[in-house]
């Protein structure tokens, strides 16, 4: 098993790069965010790997993350989702935000992610609940905006104005939108 891969970026491609590697050209499958954080080409570049075997093929997927690389081999063992899926899952939720919706049971923040429907969100809830680890404390900034938006909906509905709800709802570290709103009404 490759773990990393540490050389020169010799090229890329719209969604690979080839990294020399003492000579050595791996192609590398990778998000559209990390391809567009990479360093120029002859420039040095370490990224983490997984490799996928199937019968007719051998595909290393590389991620600038080890979170990353860890969601991604977790995302491969759920129902439905193969390698380019959970690379495109990962490109819109990075592991932090992937967590975070799964433990909140947000499906509708899952389904942005290109290819991800109603089903396959609610199956990725069920199969890696527990799974995905937040490395990460959760803040206002981490929580996916339908549950902010459902909180300042909430709040509205209690007669604050939108405004009023927002500030209310800053420096909140609670995870779902009951938390949010107990512990704006707390401060408030």
């Amino acid at each position: 098993m490759i773990a990393w891969l540490k050389g020169v970026i010799h090229s890329r491609t719209f969604n690979s790069c080839i990294i020399d590697v003492q000579g050595i050209g791996y192609e590398v499958l990778m998000m559209q965010s990390d391809l567009g954080r990479l360093p120029a080409n002859d420039q040095v570049v370490q990224v983490h790997t997984a490799a996928i075997y199937r019968e007719d093929s051998a595909t290393l997927y590389g991620f600038l993350s080890g979170q990353n690389k860890e969601a991604f081999i977790i995302l491969n063992t759920a129902s439905g989702v193969g390698p380019k899926m959970a690379l495109s899952i990962l490109d819109f939720h990075d592991a932090n935000q992937l967590s975070l919706l799964i433990a909140q049971g947000n499906y509708q923040a899952l389904m942005r992610a290109k290819g991800v429907g109603q089903k396959l969100a609610k199956r990725l809830v069920i199969d890696l609940k527990g799974k995905i680890i937040c490395r990460a404390q959760p803040d206002l900034s981490m929580q996916s905006p339908d549950t902010i938006e459902l909180a300042v909906e909430a709040l509205s509905k209690l007669g604050f104005s939108e405004g009023k709800a927002r500030d209310m709802l800053k420096g909140v570290e609670a995870q779902s939108v009951e938390e949010m709103i107990k512990q704006a009404l707390q401060q408030a």
